[in-house]
């Protein structure tokens, strides 16, 4: 419980640090881990659950609106991807 917890903690730390920077390429893999480390906590029994949620609360070390800033980055670079995706595939159907 306590590994999940930490490395959601350090997850959101090291994704809204790349987030941040405008120049950071480490953006999707930063907000990648984080998603990995929030199912991990998602998937604790209830107790642990509540358990991690409590020493993080104790810890006190996560911002308030880390998850919303991380989810709706995670939204923009979706739809970056989706716009390259469609310009490539535009691309690729031209003779």
């Amino acid at each position: 419980m306590i590994e999940a917890a930490l490395e959601y903690e350090f997850a959101t730390h090291e994704a809204i640090l790349n987030l941040s920077n405008r120049q950071s390429a480490g953006k999707v893999r930063a907000c990648l881990r984080w998603a990995d480390a929030l199912m991990q906590l998602e998937a604790l029994p209830d107790t642990e659950h509540r358990r991690a949620g409590d020493f993080l609360a104790m810890r006190g070390r996560i911002p308030f609106s880390a998850r919303r800033v991380i989810t709706d980055a995670m939204m923009r670079l979706d739809e970056a991807a989706l716009r390259n995706e469609c310009r490539f595939a535009k691309t690729q159907t031209k003779h």
